[in-house]
């Protein structure tokens, strides 16, 4: 079980209340990271950003033992700057990394390929899971999620019957069928 907070200290603290009879606390926070969000929906600069995430990781890895790391766009997570963005959230303790197609609009070579240079920045990513949330605005969550596996992710935010805001999000079933489906053939 994890709790969704926003990069704020009391969000963080309400999430991990309700989790305070686990023993295994998993936070998961949002910051929105994009160039538009940072200046217009948060009023913040990218070095309060990059503040807030060390902040915020920190002090939720001091009560969760694992820790999910803030969301990013893949418009944004495909620049070197969100890459700064995900080397301070590991460097601060965050174990997982989500790598979301927030609006629904990346093509799989493209969201492929931002899983690829995460991995490269983080030599590696050794000890990371990186995460893939696609939405279906363009009818493509599900092609999404399936070229984050291939460029490295581990784990999938995925709804029943694709379910979510806007077109909705990648569904789990169509997801697990493919995977089952199209597995190599067995020697």
């Amino acid at each position: 079980m994890a709790a969704l907070a926003r990069a704020r200290r009391d969000d963080i603290d309400v999430a991990l209340d309700g989790l305070k009879v686990r023993r295994i606390r998993v936070c998961t926070w949002s910051l929105a990271t994009s160039d538009l969000h940072l200046r217009y929906k948060l009023r913040i600069t990218h070095e309060q950003a990059l503040e807030a995430i060390s902040t915020n990781v920190r002090y939720a890895g001091s009560i969760a033992r694992k820790l999910n790391s803030p969301r990013k766009t893949p418009a944004a997570a495909i620049s070197t700057s969100c890459a700064g963005l995900v080397k301070r959230a590991v460097d601060a303790g965050a174990t997982t990394i989500n790598l979301p197609d927030t609006v629904g609009y990346a093509l799989p070579d493209e969201y492929e390929a931002m899983f690829r240079r995460v991995i490269d920045f983080l030599d590696g990513a050794a000890g990371i899971i990186l995460s893939a949330h696609g939405h279906n605005d363009l009818g493509l969550g599900v092609a999404n999620s399936l070229a984050a596996i291939r460029g490295g992710a581990r784990q999938l935010e995925l709804t029943i019957n694709g379910i979510g805001e806007r077109a909705g999000n990648a569904a789990l079933e169509e997801v697990a069928v493919v995977l089952r489906v199209r597995q190599p053939p067995s020697a």
